[in-house]
């Protein structure tokens, strides 16, 4: 096991907390979570190559707005076969220093599609309206599979 927060860098960084134990944890400093801990922070492409793990892979990620950073760090591995679930929410994203638009792109850049988690394609219309509805909205949040499509 690698005991480790991961992020775009290999570094330290304050997790912020609301209060021990609690799970409401993010490395970003959020109203409500004041108190810290110092953690270790590595990419997934560290992480992946540390472990021996080989492709394909499937990557959840519910980092509270903070998955921009995470696939920063893991170009290696997105390069690759990958499914990737993950939490979007444009609100998260947007007090994490991202747009959402941002993190669908470089999803988009390595050839993944967004998805419902039953599988239906979701349209370019919906991701527009989450974004819209999303930006100031901290109760919008959906998770998505991405996939890579040919």
């Amino acid at each position: 096991m690698i005991e480790c927060a991961l992020g775009d860098h290999k570094g330290k960084a304050p997790l912020y907390c609301k209060s021990p134990g609690s799970g409401e944890n993010s490395l970003v400093r959020r109203c409500g979570l004041e108190q810290t801990v110092e953690v270790s922070v590595m990419t997934l492409d560290e992480v992946v190559r540390k472990t021996g793990v080989l492709e394909p892979f499937f990557v959840k990620i519910d980092v509270q707005g903070y998955e921009h950073s995470v696939l920063r760090g893991a170009r290696e591995t997105i390069a690759g076969m990958c499914t990737l679930i993950s939490e979007f929410w444009p609100w998260g994203l947007k007090t994490a220093g991202a747009s959402p638009n941002e993190y669908l792109e470089l999803l988009n850049a390595h050839g993944y599609r967004a998805f419902e988690l039953d599988g239906r394609r979701v349209s370019q219309k919906k991701i527009e309206r989450l974004c819209e509805f999303g930006q100031d909205d901290p109760f919008v949040v959906t998770d998505l599979l991405f996939r890579k499509c040919t």
